[in-house]
């Protein structure tokens, strides 16, 4: 089975594209970064991603709980 794959031009953009989406809704950024991690050339910037989404998302449980 022959699996094809975007290339993307720039994964700079793409990583503050995903750590503005952790930010704004950490759930969204979680799901972003798992996404990320599953491209080969955006592990690096999909595991960053994940980290700031679950970060972010258990701040925001500390102060609302």
């Amino acid at each position: 089975m022959n699996q094809d794959y975007i290339i993307f031009t720039s994964s700079k953009s793409l990583l503050t594209l995903g750590i503005v989406a952790s930010i704004l809704a950490p759930i969204i950024g979680i799901i972003l970064g798992l996404y990320f991690m599953r491209r080969p050339q955006l592990v690096k910037e999909g595991g960053i991603v994940l980290l700031i989404g679950v970060v972010w998302l258990a701040v925001v449980f500390i102060i609302a709980f």
